[in-house]
C-alpha cells in the first residue's frame, strides 16, 4: 500500500468533514467537533479551513482552538472583519 496515498485521503476527509460540519448549526456543534477533530488527528494532523470564500488557512487538529476554526466555530466576529477585509495576517 503507497503510504502518500492513504494519508492524502485522510486530509481530504478531513477537509470535506470539516466543510460539511461548518455549513450546520446545531447545539453541541464545538463538543463535537473536538471529538472529531481529536480523532481525526491520529490520522492526519493538519486540516484546511476555509473561514471566507476564496481564503484559505491550514489548522492544525491537534490544537483546541484551531479545531474549532476547522468547522466554524471559532469567533464569528473575527471572520466578518475577514469578510469586509478590514484585517491582515501575517505568519
Amino acid at each position: 500500500m503507497n503510504l502518500h496515498s492513504a494519508f492524502s485521503f485522510s486530509r481530504i476527509f478531513a477537509n470535506r468533514l470539516g466543510r460539511i460540519i461548518g455549513r450546520m448549526q446545531f447545539r453541541g456543534k464545538g463538543r463535537l467537533t473536538h471529538c472529531m477533530g481529536k480523532m481525526v488527528s491520529w490520522f492526519v494532523p493538519e486540516a484546511d479551513c476555509h473561514p471566507v470564500p476564496g481564503a484559505r488557512v491550514i489548522v492544525s487538529l491537534n490544537d483546541r482552538v484551531e479545531r474549532l476554526m476547522w468547522t466554524g466555530c471559532y469567533e464569528p466576529e473575527l471572520v466578518a472583519l475577514l469578510i469586509i477585509g478590514k484585517c491582515s495576517i501575517r505568519a
